[in-house]
């Protein structure tokens, strides 16, 4: 074995020092803490409890504005096929293609119609993901909820006000920490 020099190995231990302790400077500057933060706010039920109405309302609103661009988008699909049939015949009959002082003038044409399915499908999609959004976050408030009122009990079992554990999906079972109604 080759003799190693003392101070060289108390050197490569300080520049092993100096290396982490930089890193963790430069990871805190760059907001890795605020996810231990966040972890260790999320466990706190009754501060999470207190973040859900503000949490529902904004979905409720981002739900309701879909189903309003949902409504118009089908009023003007509406209009278009009610308007089809009477563009075509008074472009065969009358002179100035069918054009009207005053009417509404709606673009019957194939672009018109394939950009419109696409605003349907979109709209349609957006619906329907802020409907799941707003059950998923009441099912969640509901269960924590639950959590709550469970801490509270003498006996320390969790029951759930919506259905049975037996039907409990996975996702609850690890965030209740529950194995036979049993925190």
């Amino acid at each position: 074995m080759v003799p190693v020099d003392r101070g060289l190995i108390a050197f490569l231990m300080a520049a092993a020092n100096f290396w982490g302790l930089l890193l963790v400077i430069v990871f805190m500057g760059c907001g890795l803490v605020a996810i231990p933060r966040k972890l260790w706010s999320l466990s706190d039920r009754k501060k999470q409890l207190k973040s859900y109405p503000d949490r529902l309302m904004r979905l409720k609103d981002k739900l309701e504005d879909a189903q309003f661009d949902l409504d118009d988008t089908l009023k003007e699909a509406k209009v278009m096929a009610l308007k089809f049939p009477q563009t075509r015949i008074s472009n065969i009959s009358r002179p100035n293609n069918g054009r009207e002082h005053g009417a509404t003038n709606y673009d019957i044409s194939e672009a018109a119609m394939i950009k419109l399915n696409n605003k349907t499908k979109m709209v349609v999609r957006k619906e329907r993901k802020y409907r799941w959004k707003l059950y998923r976050a009441l099912q969640d408030a509901v269960f924590c909820l639950d959590l709550v009122e469970s801490q509270k009990d003498s006996n320390k079992t969790l029951e759930f006000s919506l259905y049975p554990y037996s039907e409990w999906t996975m996702r609850y079972r690890k965030l209740g920490k529950c194995h036979n109604n049993q925190i």
